[in-house]
């Protein structure tokens, strides 16, 4: 499953910002996002399955979305991975 995101900021360790169940990519960004300013980090706000821009295949299941974000991970992160 692809999911959408935004990349900010800079060329250091990567953070993946996951939104809260019923929120968006952007909503995420707007709340994160002055939080992380400045701090190097390669900031990744995703969206989950069901949510903002992927196209509902499937039930949202918590194992759907946790297979979801894992592919996510290994497809566009390298090095240690923190998740917020």
């Amino acid at each position: 499953m692809t999911l959408a995101f935004d990349q900010r900021g800079g060329a250091g360790a990567t953070v993946v910002c996951l939104p809260m169940f019923g929120a968006s990519r952007l909503m995420t960004a707007a709340a994160l996002g002055p939080a992380l300013a400045g701090a190097g980090l390669r900031e990744l706000f995703v969206d989950l399955p069901g949510h903002g821009d992927p196209v509902r295949s499937r039930e949202a299941t918590s194992q759907a979305v946790l297979d979801a974000v894992a592919g996510f991970i290994d497809k566009h992160a390298v090095g240690p991975v923190l998740v917020a």
